[in-house]
């Protein structure tokens, strides 16, 4: 009789120590799920071959778009201010663009290669074709990735009647 109540004592205590590992393990895979699903994406990403891609390659660190009447400003304040002082390497077309490349191939290449796109408004901005023309790309780069990709520069309040429905993005 003392044999099987040791048994059923041992079998209830096995049952209800293994419950509650099961339930530990359970709180604790459900707590770091998201760090699983990465390590299992990274396995997954060596097996393939899949290289990593590094964010800090980038050519520049911010790519600026101006119009030509904010031009004295951006070369005598903002590219001193951010090159100078604070140690940033900016694309500005005038030196950094390809000679003999097309203009909208020198816009598509620089802003790939800078992690920042730096809009620089005024009035003069929203008139330019040009400007609206970079921006549509800048937009685009912000739709895919993020809000970080883009800086918005006010140089001056801007009147309404300008705004198109690119900026209004």
């Amino acid at each position: 009789c003392s044999n099987k109540r040791v048994n059923i004592t041992l079998i209830v205590l096995l049952c209800v120590t293994g419950g509650v590992i099961l339930i530990t393990a359970t709180i604790v895979i459900f707590k770091i799920r998201w760090h699983i699903r990465y390590w299992i994406y990274l396995v997954r990403a060596r097996r393939r071959d899949y290289c990593r891609i590094d964010v800090d390659e980038y050519a520049y660190d911010g790519f600026v778009v101006y119009c030509d009447t904010d031009r004295e400003w951006v070369h005598q304040k903002l590219v001193p201010f951010l090159e100078v002082e604070h140690g940033y390497k900016l694309c500005i077309h005038y030196r950094d663009f390809h000679v003999g490349k097309l203009i909208v191939d020198n816009i598509l290449e620089n802003m790939e290669e800078s992690r920042k796109i730096i809009l620089v408004m005024s009035n003069g901005f929203c008139k330019s074709k040009w400007c609206q023309f970079e921006v549509l790309l800048a937009n685009d780069r912000y739709l895919n990735n993020g809000s970080e990709t883009l800086a918005t520069v006010l140089l001056e309040d801007v009147n309404s009647r300008y705004f198109t429905n690119v900026l209004k993005l």
